[in-house]
């Protein structure tokens, strides 16, 4: 065939013009490009096959493992392995002798609101919190992480509603406050004439999402009693808590589960914000003054200020805790230094102190950083602060301290 078919080409090849022969194996090529594509088309078509195939039979494999939950009185399904992705309740029914445990029912019944358990499976599904729009979702999402233990949603759900409240004077009898809401990054004028708070009578405290005015007592007649104002910043509203303050002098206030805490002289006033009602806990071991409050995973401390001992020159700077069951002040170990009224703050589970003034000269402010560690009972100085500071403040904005 080769010695018949070469005559044909060589008389082919002298009986074709050049350009006609460059056209013929330019159309080559493509074909050659063409069945190259489809060669490479079909390799990946089969690829991709054989992956589905591997794929619906691991899907196959997995529906035995799925975990079915009524919830409220709607049916849930995901597998077990989802549910134990965050720590929490759900983790636990998740888990391997858990799941083998239940077996024999068809599904697990839990008497919650059917609504807001979709965000919950969202949240343990991907990590990321898909949050309502308004105060009553996000009061009930929250419900809902607390419950189910998930302390990245319960996290998330609190970082959405973090506000910065500034509050000054603007000239004589002239106040203003203003909301900055830093997921929209802006800010909006609030109106607080109403309630009467003067910035330069009254200290502020913020917790669980609201805004505390507290107007000091001014002597003993009742017009200058005092008050405590509530503001919340997804209601917009001022709402007044307690019609007296025990504390005539500027002091730093602390919250905690429903109660506030300041110190005057010898002890700590506590306000339930529930019933508006003040209480007073014992003294001091040690008097002193410009002492702050804190507190820490439920645990009182008081610290900073000065005392007896060190009006005489023996700089001490003492730390106590309440002992609640007992009723009574312990001391723990003492300050690196003394510190006379600081900023106190809890954070992850430690006691952070901040600036303040120097105990022999009180104009001078400081830029001491103090964190104690309850677990170890032991102070660290950490890098201090790049400006020197006395009476400032405190938060925690999306994770960060300000």
């Amino acid at each position: 065939i080769f010695f018949r078919v070469c005559p044909l080409l060589a008389v082919f090849r002298c009986r074709t013009p050049p350009a006609a022969m460059e056209q013929v194996g330019a159309a080559a090529a493509q074909v050659a490009q063409h069945l190259e594509a489809l060669a490479q088309c079909l390799f990946h078509c089969r690829r991709a096959f054989q992956e589905g195939l591997a794929d619906a039979a691991a899907l196959n494999a997995r529906q035995g493992q799925l975990y079915h939950m009524i919830v409220g009185d709607t049916l849930f399904h995901t597998h077990a392995e989802v549910l134990r992705r965050h720590q929490g309740m759900l983790s636990v029914m998740g888990a391997v002798d858990c799941t083998r445990d239940i077996q024999g029912a068809e599904y697990v019944s839990l008497d919650r609101d059917p609504t807001w358990f979709p965000l919950v499976l969202h949240f343990i599904r991907t990590g990321s919190a898909l949050l309502p729009t308004d105060t009553e979702g996000y009061t009930a999402v929250f419900r809902e992480a607390q419950y189910y233990r998930l302390e990245g949603l319960c996290q998330a759900v609190q970082r959405s509603q973090e506000r910065v409240v500034l509050m000054g004077s603007l000239g004589p009898r002239l106040y203003g406050c203003e909301m900055y809401n830093p997921l929209q990054g802006s800010w909006e004028c609030l109106d607080v004439t109403g309630m009467g708070v003067r910035p330069e009578f009254s200290d502020f405290c913020a917790g669980s999402g609201c805004l505390f005015a507290i107007k000091r007592r001014s002597g003993w007649h009742a017009a200058r009693a005092g008050s405590v104002s509530r503001f919340c910043p997804a209601m917009g509203t001022w709402a007044l808590v307690a019609s007296s303050v025990p504390i005539s002098s500027e002091t730093f206030w602390t919250y905690d589960s429903g109660y506030l805490y300041g110190t005057e002289g010898q002890c700590v006033h506590f306000l339930n914000v529930s019933t508006g009602q003040w209480e007073a806990l014992p003294p001091f071991c040690v008097p002193r003054d410009g002492a702050v409050a804190c507190v820490v995973d439920g645990r009182l401390f008081v610290c900073g200020g000065t005392n007896g001992e060190v009006e005489a020159g023996r700089a001490r700077a003492p730390v106590e805790e309440y002992v609640a069951l007992q009723r009574r002040w312990v001391f723990i170990p003492d300050l690196p230094r003394v510190v006379y009224s600081p900023t106190a703050m809890a954070l992850d589970g430690r006691l952070l102190l901040v600036g303040g003034y120097d105990w022999e000269d009180r104009r001078r402010p400081l830029s001491a950083v103090f964190e104690y560690d309850p677990a170890t009972r032991g102070w660290e100085e950490l890098p201090g602060l790049q400006t020197a500071r006395g009476g400032c403040a405190l938060a925690v904005l999306g994770g960060e301290v300000v």
